[in-house]
């Protein structure tokens, strides 16, 4: 089953995929939804992992940027990348709050059925 165009249009717009034409087609899009949807199973999840699979892919492209200096022009290409890993540690976040959340995540308490047995140490002699 495809992404619709809207989550398409939203995953575009999260990861900064807003230019002409986009970075990722709707093929790769697709492609990228179904990773997610055979990862996660509920909605919120799925989403916040398709970002995380688009910029995990957009990293591996910064990754060859270089910065560029000459006079008093510079260009910082490398800075995309450090850019891009706090966007990628930001959708983990929100991925991981919404798979412990689905998942009914959180404290379980619960009490010992025996009491535990006490250790002795012997010194040697």
């Amino acid at each position: 089953m495809p992404a619709t165009a809207q989550q398409i249009s939203d995953f575009r717009e999260d990861i900064g995929d807003v230019g002409s034409p986009p970075i990722f087609d709707d093929d790769a899009v697709n492609r990228i939804y179904d990773r997610a949807i055979a990862a996660y199973s509920d909605a919120e999840t799925y989403e916040a992992e398709m970002r995380v699979i688009g910029i995990r892919q957009l990293l591996a492209d910064a990754a060859k940027r270089v910065s560029y200096k000459q006079n008093q022009s510079s260009e910082n290409m490398s800075d995309v990348f450090k850019h891009l890993k706090q966007l990628l540690d930001l959708w983990q976040g929100i991925r991981d709050d919404a798979a412990s959340a689905s998942s009914g995540g959180g404290a379980v308490w619960g009490s010992l059925r025996k009491k535990p047995s006490r250790s002795y140490e012997v010194p040697d002699s």
